[in-house]
């Protein structure tokens, strides 16, 4: 019988064979590389002879060719594996802030709204940038990102003491809800930019933050109430009643409104083409650099909105004086304002002066409202009237709960006293 302690095949790698072992159940040995050392085991020459017969006769039980493209395929794997673990210690190597330009470079190119970007631009240099960026990405745990969020709305400030000694003292600052959910926004994308993108996972989850529970609830004016308003916007400018009247029946957003074109105002038909979004941005150094810019809608989506003669005779009314200048091209001048948009700052200071004069003629008006409770009154019109799927169809939303987060309504009540009517008949 042949001594053998260990099922090892003792032929060197680079034999004249030129075959490698396929594994198989019916080959009980592997090649000497993978097992310990010849010089080590109870083989002797005789046995090896044996063994080297046994195996030329059906070679096929014990190995399998390689052809070259096999080799090279396995090659090139090997390759791709090393470069995938660098690329990855890489990554785990660079700071947040570092992984933080590389999704800014991304949302860029894959066109990103400007509005968008700049706002997860403002939240990640305001509240993370200094606090937890230039963290590397192989230290950031779970615990150190709960310990940020809970030292977010504590801030550090210099004062002087009786003394005149300068001290530091903490306190809190509290965000809003808005500026949370910024925040939660960008960790979020880049956590799954890393992930997808970059193949790898930070186990890092946006920290949660509890609403609070003072934060301001919309105002809605009734249909009568707008039109008190929209009254006194009338005495006094033409250009902002015939922006403000198309704001509260349409539902469109401000950004909306201000970005409106001359040509996408069908009299025709009757109805106005909702697919650009002005927003504020940086004014760059030139000459004739702009503060605003003019990109997609919220929704990226184009949708045509029906109007009524309230809303197309003071834009006919603004459009034909537009026409009367030389220069007039329906695909450059705004509705509102012509060649330059209304501004934001004088927007603001209109609506305070609207609220005011409201304040005094009609002091039961609550008129702590801003212009997005308008786009509020709206869905709730509608949703009273005519059914919540009306209301997101007018408000362009794509899911009917989104909608039900702008309407603030006595429905419920109106619908219980109607039943109570006609349950008490008798």
């Amino acid at each position: 019988m042949l001594n053998k302690k260990l099922p090892i095949y003792p032929l060197h790698k680079d034999s004249d064979i030129g075959y490698r072992i396929r594994p198989s159940l019916r080959n009980p040995y592997t090649h000497r590389s993978e097992q310990k050392d010849f010089q080590d085991s109870n083989w002797t020459y005789e046995d090896a002879k044996y063994e080297l017969e046994k195996i030329k006769k059906r070679p096929d039980l014990y190995f399998k060719p390689i052809d070259e493209e096999t080799e090279a395929k396995q090659n090139i794997g090997k390759v791709l594996i090393s470069k995938s673990i660098a690329k990855q210690n890489s990554i785990q190597s660079m700071t947040l802030n570092e992984l933080y330009e590389l999704w800014r470079q991304y949302a860029s190119e894959h066109k990103y709204k400007e509005s968008t970007i700049q706002g997860k631009e403002y939240s990640y240099n305001n509240y993370i940038r200094e606090k937890l960026g230039f963290e590397k990405l192989k230290d950031i745990s779970q615990a150190m990102v709960t310990d940020w969020s809970n030292k977010l709305e504590i801030i550090e400030i210099e004062e002087r003491d009786k003394t005149g000694k300068l001290i530091k003292k903490l306190i809190e600052k509290k965000l809003s809800d808005n500026t949370k959910s910024l925040i939660v926004d960008v960790m979020n994308n880049i956590i799954k930019y890393a992930s997808e993108y970059q193949g790898i996972d930070l186990k890092l989850e946006a920290p949660r933050f509890k609403k609070d529970k003072n934060a301001r609830v919309p105002i809605t004016l009734s249909n009568d109430q707008l039109a008190e308003f929209l009254n006194i916007i009338k005495a006094d400018n033409y250009l902002y009643f015939a922006f403000f009247s198309f704001l509260a029946q349409t539902g469109v957003r401000k950004g909306e409104a201000r970005g409106l074109l001359c040509d996408k105002i069908d009299f025709v038909n009757k109805r106005v083409l909702i697919d650009k979004n002005l927003v504020r941005c940086k004014k760059g150094k030139e000459k004739n650099s702009k503060s605003y810019t003019v990109g997609p809608t919220k929704g990226n989506d184009s949708t045509y909105l029906p109007l009524t003669d309230y809303e197309l005779i003071p834009i006919r009314k603004l459009i034909d004086e537009y026409e009367k200048e030389d220069d007039y091209n329906p695909k450059e001048y705004f509705v509102f304002g012509g060649l330059e948009p209304l501004s934001e700052s004088d927007l603001a200071r209109r609506l305070a002066k609207y609220k005011a004069k409201l304040e005094v003629l009609c002091p039961e008006i609550d008129s702590n409202f801003t212009f997005h409770d308008i786009r509020h009154s709206t869905a709730t019109d509608i949703t009273n009237n005519y059914g919540i799927n009306e209301a997101r169809m007018q408000l362009r939303h794509k899911d009917p709960k989104t909608t039900a987060g702008y309407v603030h309504t006595d429905i419920n009540r109106e619908i219980n006293e109607k039943r109570a009517k006609s349950l008490h008949k008798h």
